[in-house]
């Protein structure tokens, strides 16, 4: 449990230190742009992506099981992610109302200081992509950074010792505490008190409706895979935090599952980078925040503040934060029960 305290502290560390560096620049008339907040993220998010794929590939031991725990995994991953997004859209139909906003939220364009400028630069960019590219433009993002996870995997194992990223390389967290401080600094422009979303009803009812979902996708899970319902729910109760979920089912008896449940909920934080920019762009933000599970605090949250929108952020934050106090929680009551 310390370091999971640690990694919140760190976590809310750095995104507060951009918030009120903006709010400082601010005072002393050196305002930060948008734009380059905006841009900045997106160039530190393919490297962070290309850094989890590399962290993926180089492991020998992970590549080698692929094969035969990989479908559990798939199935796993699939519902549990599956359930969450469809229970948060049950609880949520209308996405989440932000105050002195439209239902919804804001769009992911960088916003700009007037609320109409915004919006036209919001249609615009809509009318341009979709008549470009139609209905697949709405995959672009989405596989530029499945483009960078595939690029980093291949570099993994073809060059597990890569400069920067190889060894005992923390690029992974450098460049996600990078991107925190700027989605902090985005949340600060976008509205200078985003830090009250986190007391707010959807602080409980989102987790809630997570929760929910990814216990009944384990449940189904558990069918399909002919396992006692008690495994399928404490493999999905890791909610994304696979290095937890798989080391301690492990632990608590059973190796098979909990490289399962590593496998499985590695790859839903894989389905929620392919998948938050889309639920975000189609009006279910709240799905595109449920979907990341735990990771929503730290490793999906610069996607999320970037897509679903920066006042979304503290939302996305507490929703991680309750879910990973709970995964230490949930996973060993479950595999009791089913002793």
């Amino acid at each position: 449990m310390s370091s999971l305290w640690i990694t919140t502290f760190l976590v809310l560390g750095f995104a507060a230190l951009g918030y009120f560096f903006v709010l400082l620049s601010h005072r002393f008339r050196r305002p930060i742009h948008r734009k380059f907040v905006s841009r900045t993220i997106g160039f530190f998010l393919w490297f962070l992506i290309f850094s989890m794929g590399f962290n993926l590939g180089a492991n020998s031991g992970l590549v080698a099981q692929l094969g035969n725990l990989g479908f559990a995994a798939a199935v796993l991953a699939i519902l549990s992610a599956g359930g969450s997004v469809l229970v948060a859209f049950l609880v949520f139909p209308r996405g989440f109302r932000v105050k002195g906003l439209g239902k919804g939220g804001t769009s992911d364009t960088p916003p700009t200081a007037d609320p109409t400028a915004r919006a036209a630069s919001a249609d615009a960019s809509a009318a341009t992509a979709t008549g470009r590219l139609g209905f697949l433009a709405h995959f672009r993002d989405p596989a530029r950074l499945l483009g960078a996870l595939a690029l980093g995997v291949v570099a993994g194992y073809l060059v597990p010792a890569l400069p920067l990223f190889g060894g005992d390389s923390r690029a992974s967290s450098v460049l996600l505490y990078i991107l925190l401080f700027f989605s902090g600094a985005g949340m600060a422009l976008e509205n200078p008190h985003g830090l009250g979303g986190i007391f707010s009803g959807r602080t409980v009812a989102l987790p809630l409706a997570t929760i929910i979902g990814s216990l009944a996708g384990g449940a189904l899970a558990a069918a399909i895979l002919g396992w006692d319902l008690t495994r399928g729910l404490a493999g999905a109760a890791g909610f994304g935090w696979y290095s937890l979920s798989g080391v301690l089912i492990a632990d608590l008896g059973d190796p098979f599952l909990g490289s399962a449940a590593f496998l499985g909920n590695l790859l839903r934080e894989s389905l929620a980078i392919i998948f938050i920019p889309l639920l975000a762009r189609g009006g279910l933000k709240p799905s595109s925040i449920a979907i990341a599970g735990a990771t929503s605090m730290d490793v999906t949250l610069p996607m999320i503040s970037r897509y679903a929108g920066y006042e979304h952020m503290a939302t996305s934050m507490a929703h991680g934060v309750i879910l990973s106090v709970l995964v230490p929680v949930f996973i060993p009551f479950l595999m009791a029960l089913g002793q």
